[in-house]
């Protein structure tokens, strides 16, 4: 199947972080500043939507004038958390409830540790907890404190990421409650977030809050993750990159065989005329 990729009629494109824009060391993938760049001259407004926690986004500490190309907004937290990556504000879109945080430490105690996100920073239950959450996402060990249970904040939970010592279906145990329950795929670790955020539903909201948006006609979307898919499929394309996690790929219009920056160089250099694409291809 062939359509055509317009992006005189792209107004937004979203991005993804991890495997998208950057690598597993945190480096840029080729020239995502030039590229980027072309866009904000062409009139498309960038905009990062990334799992990425408050601490761990500051972490990478991005150049800032690559940021600077991107619209003030970041979305953190696949959306839950709405971040201004100058003034470094953030703003918390849904909490975990606070009783049933407690409940799930409370009747897991001493068969998990835990790390719980509140208010962009993070507490972890012991240190090899700290040790196991800095592992699995290559963060920076000071960002996260390390403290009892009873100094954990119940009221702002963002995200209880849980370690137990022997594996535990917490997804069937909570599934009548008003949460979702994630593998993190090592070390038998889950992670509770708020019910029903999604990178595209928070996207498609933030649209409309800031720029009126009411729909993703007007926004192409670039992802490699199982979390990106659902952008991936509802914006006007979806590219899922190199390297991508099979569901972005089903759910993409395009899967790149390139560099994103080398595909977006072909398409801005000849912006004035439409590209024939082949979906799940190239140009």
């Amino acid at each position: 199947m062939e359509a055509e990729l317009n992006l005189r009629k792209i107004k937004f494109a979203a991005f993804d972080l991890d495997g998208t824009l950057i690598d597993d060391r945190g480096e840029l993938i080729g020239d995502v500043h030039g590229a980027v760049n072309m866009l904000r001259q062409r009139g498309i407004i960038p905009i990062i939507v990334t799992g990425r926690t408050y601490d761990s986004f500051f972490s990478l500490d991005l150049d800032r004038s690559l940021l600077a190309l991107f619209h003030h907004d970041v979305l953190l937290n696949d959306g839950n958390v709405i971040c201004h990556h100058e003034k470094k504000t953030f703003e918390v879109k849904r909490y975990v409830d606070a009783a049933l945080c407690q409940q799930i430490i409370t009747s897991l105690d001493g068969k998990a540790e835990f790390v719980m996100e509140s208010h962009g920073k993070h507490v972890a239950s012991s240190k090899s907890a700290k040790l196991k959450y800095c592992m699995l996402y290559t963060f920076p060990r000071e960002k996260i404190q390390v403290g009892h249970k009873r100094e954990f904040n119940f009221e702002c939970v963002t995200k209880l990421f849980i370690l137990p010592k022997e594996k535990v279906d917490l997804a069937h145990q909570l599934k009548n409650c008003h949460c979702d329950v994630a593998d993190a795929q090592f070390l038998n670790a889950q992670v509770i977030s708020p019910k029903g955020i999604c990178k595209a539903d928070m996207l498609e909201h933030h649209l409309f809050d800031c720029f009126g948006e009411r729909d993703f006609d007007r926004v192409i979307a670039f992802g490699n993750g199982h979390n990106d898919r659902l952008m991936l499929k509802k914006a006007k394309w979806g590219l899922a990159v190199q390297d991508s996690h099979p569901s972005a790929i089903e759910l993409s219009d395009v899967h790149l065989q390139e560099p994103i920056s080398d595909y977006l160089f072909k398409v801005l250099q000849s912006f004035e005329t439409p590209h024939v694409i082949n979906e799940k291809g190239g140009i």
